[in-house]
């Protein structure tokens, strides 16, 4: 592939790739670098391109993969801390559950919850929570990024759901 091509082909995808890889690493740099090298990888990888699925969808399992080999060497989890940043905001957001006369929790308090409620899930059930719901990505697309099949995503997300639940069914409990 030519670096015209190339390039034809990823400025369109750029912000949408970058997104990605901060959603599964959490932070800016991290995210920077993952990005580089899944371009560099994308570009050298070009002609290879078997168009088996959209260019976009080959792009973005790339930069995952990237993102993901880079918490790996890093010896960090996966980055939830997004889910946090996506729901942080000055607000107080009450439980209807709440007894009355209780102070309603803060948004940065549950958010901390689902954190690291988030943090205690295996690392592919959060892969694929962050990719459905931060990255409201089709579940065909989590299957082709990931390379797992359509059935798995759908039971991984099933069983991250019900897990995600259940490691956050005490702060919703009654005092």
């Amino acid at each position: 592939m030519d670096a015209a091509t190339f390039d034809a082909l990823i400025q369109p995808l750029l912000d949408r790739l970058y997104a990605a890889a901060w959603r599964v690493t959490g932070r800016e740099a991290d995210a920077r670098d993952a990005l580089q090298e899944a371009l560099l990888r994308i570009y050298q990888a070009g002609e290879s391109f078997a168009g088996r699925a959209a260019f976009a969808t080959w792009a973005h399992r790339i930069v995952v993969h990237c993102a993901i080999d880079q918490l790996r060497a890093q010896q960090r989890p996966t980055a939830t801390e997004r889910a946090a940043r996506l729901e942080v905001a000055a607000e107080v957001v009450a439980d209807p559950r709440a007894p009355e006369g209780h102070q309603p929790m803060l948004v940065e308090e549950r958010a901390a919850s689902v954190r690291a409620a988030l943090e205690r899930l295996p690392e592919r059930q959060r892969l694929v929570l962050a990719l459905r719901h931060y990255e409201e990505m089709p579940l065909a697309d989590i299957a082709e990024t990931l390379g797992i099949a359509l059935g798995t995503v759908k039971a991984t997300l099933c069983q991250g759901l019900r897990n995600l639940r259940r490691e956050l069914e005490p702060i919703h409990e009654p005092v």
